[in-house]
């Protein structure tokens, strides 16, 4: 940090202010510590204009943990915002778990719904949760972020993500459509085992982020999930994933959104 003066300092020297210039990793810190920064920090979800930055294509980069962090370095290197979210596409995990997976050469990778892991919600007793340091893809989001936390992580914010949680893990495994359809119709003790599994693979990632270089404050995000299509089981899975991921922030919205408290029940 740097204390400096603004404009000419008062003669009455007990009026003199103080401002802090704050590297982009306090910034950071700051705000998730709840204190005051210099300024409002920017941590831009970018990864596709990250990789454009580089000169490089999604399809090369989405299997290439040092392409990915590269990409972000470069990008981040450019226009000088405070921190970089690990993050390429929504199928990290479900891949891990033996989702098809369709790569794509200027968009994120997808989960091939037409070949479902799960024709059935009970085969979700005979899938394992996935290794993150030797499964599919996982491998290579921990070396881009080690990667880069390597290179810039003493000055910027690195914000390794657990990619999805619970409800979307669930439906990526299963189809969006006929996992709507579960909702209505399969025995509710069904669905929250599904919903666990998915939280047991979202919290393995993510633990694994952290010694991988992750700042504790790896985020993990539930896109499918919607007001409308919440569960109990679903609010209690992805509230369960606060203790586990150290998250914090988090858990008033979580509680409001699924009319839910969060009572440290992992």
């Amino acid at each position: 940090m740097t204390a400096y003066y603004q404009n000419r300092p008062p003669r009455n020297i007990s009026c003199i202010k103080t401002f802090i210039i704050m590297t982009s990793l306090e910034r950071c810190l700051a705000v998730l510590n709840g204190e005051i920064p210099d300024t409002l920090p920017i941590v831009p979800q970018s990864f596709m204009y990250a990789v454009e930055t580089a000169g490089f294509k999604m399809a090369d980069v989405s299997r290439n943990g040092r392409k990915m962090a590269a990409a972000h370095r470069i990008s981040q290197e450019k226009h000088g915002y405070d921190g970089c979210v690990i993050d390429f596409d929504d199928a990290a995990i479900a891949e891990a778990i033996g989702a098809r997976v369709i790569y794509r050469d200027t968009e994120p990778a997808i989960v091939d719904e037409e070949r479902p892991v799960l024709k059935d919600l009970r085969g979700v007793h005979e899938l394992e949760v996935p290794d993150p340091w030797t499964a599919g893809r996982l491998p290579e989001w921990l070396e881009a972020t080690k990667t880069l936390s390597d290179e810039i992580g003493d000055r910027v914010l690195i914000m390794g993500r657990a990619d999805q949680g619970p409800f979307s893990i669930a439906c990526l495994l299963r189809g969006m459509t006929q996992f709507m359809m579960d909702l209505m119709t399969e025995d509710r003790a069904l669905i929250a085992d599904v919903l666990e599994f998915g939280r047991k693979c979202c919290v393995a990632f993510a633990k694994a982020q952290n010694p991988a270089g992750s700042w504790r404050n790896c985020a993990h995000a539930d896109s499918l999930m919607g007001r409308g299509s919440v569960v109990p089981q679903t609010s209690k899975s992805a509230l369960k994933l606060m203790p586990d991921c150290g998250f914090a922030a988090g858990r008033e919205f979580l509680s409001r959104f699924g009319n839910l408290r969060y009572d440290g029940n992992a």
